[in-house]
């Protein structure tokens, strides 16, 4: 049977008092142990919340829609959850509480347009402008372009923020690749 996981603000482990400055190592640990062994469920499992970065939800979606197997319900949760993870510069970071990071912003904001949401919303404008501030889609890193390259979405958009001699040969190293892929899986290798 799966249970719900502990909020990250609730629970044994959440609750539990910093230890003083001048506990020892050892009672350190055993404070540890203590919170762990209180959050232990009675089958001797724990359940805690796994949480991720906007980039693998968003990379989701991406996946979703290339693959053309949306799901309206699980998209609108979502979105709901990368509006509530933007920095306060408009875009997202790599980790809880991190600062703003232009690949997790552009596959964040492409997720959000993708489900739906406008691009002259307020959220929207201020990721957008935020990307841009930090060097737009072509300085995000490697996997981020690779990824808009394998889907087709960054093919005129690398073509324009890359210049036309590395835009075109990326393009055509994507055609390749993505024949090649693709022959493979429908039995034409």
């Amino acid at each position: 049977m799966l249970l719900n996981a502990p909020s990250r603000s609730a629970g044994p482990l959440a609750a539990s008092a910093p230890a003083p400055a001048d506990t020892s190592l050892d009672d350190r640990i055993d404070l540890a142990v203590d919170a762990l062994l209180a959050a232990q469920q009675p089958d001797g499992h724990w359940v805690f919340e796994l949480e991720a970065d906007a980039t693998i939800p968003a990379e989701y979606v991406l996946l979703q829609h290339f693959l053309g197997e949306r799901d309206a319900a699980l998209e609108s949760r979502i979105a709901v959850y990368l509006r509530r993870t933007r920095t306060a510069q408009g875009g997202w970071p790599l980790f809880p509480e991190g600062s703003f990071n232009v690949s997790a912003s552009v596959k964040a904001y492409l997720a959000l347009k993708m489900i739906g949401d406008a691009t002259d919303t307020e959220h929207m404008r201020e990721a957008r402008s935020a990307i841009l501030a930090h060097g737009g889609v072509g300085a995000t890193n490697v996997f981020t372009l690779w990824g808009l390259l394998v889907t087709g979405i960054g093919l005129g958009v690398l073509y324009k923020r890359k210049g036309s001699t590395i835009g075109l040969v990326l393009i055509a190293l994507y055609v390749v690749i993505a024949a090649g892929f693709f022959s493979i899986f429908s039995g034409r290798s």
